[in-house]
């Protein structure tokens, strides 16, 4: 996605901290949608997003070629799928998980392990 953004001279990465983000995704979503007007893309930054409106806004002028844009849409599917496989494994191991701590002992405390203290020389 970062390649199809830079390709575009769309710099969401000054924008943003972090591209994958809730307010870098928001963004990358838009564009895929067709949103190319930058004062509307900006406003879909999160409130906890330390740059502003207009500085991200600032960011987020570009050229919008087709064939840029056709490959931030299959690098935003590809992306998409393997958010999907992650989601999969993470689900399968919570069953192995859970399979290795049978439903009695659920209820049972661990004691804390005693920290040794050395005693001062």
């Amino acid at each position: 996605m970062q390649k199809g953004l830079d390709q575009m001279n769309v710099c969401v990465h000054h924008a943003v901290s972090d591209i994958t983000g809730a307010t870098g995704m928001a963004i990358i979503r838009a564009i895929v949608e067709g949103e190319r007007d930058p004062q509307v893309l900006a406003r879909l930054r999160d409130r906890r997003c330390r740059k502003t409106e207009a500085q991200i806004a600032e960011e987020l002028t570009g050229n919008w070629r087709p064939e840029h844009l056709f490959n931030l849409s299959q690098a935003l599917k590809m992306y998409d799928q393997l958010c999907s496989v992650i989601d999969d494994y993470d689900r399968e191991i919570i069953t192995y998980i859970s399979a290795l701590h049978p439903e009695e002992a659920k209820d049972i405390i661990v004691p804390l392990r005693c920290q040794r203290t050395r005693p001062r020389t």
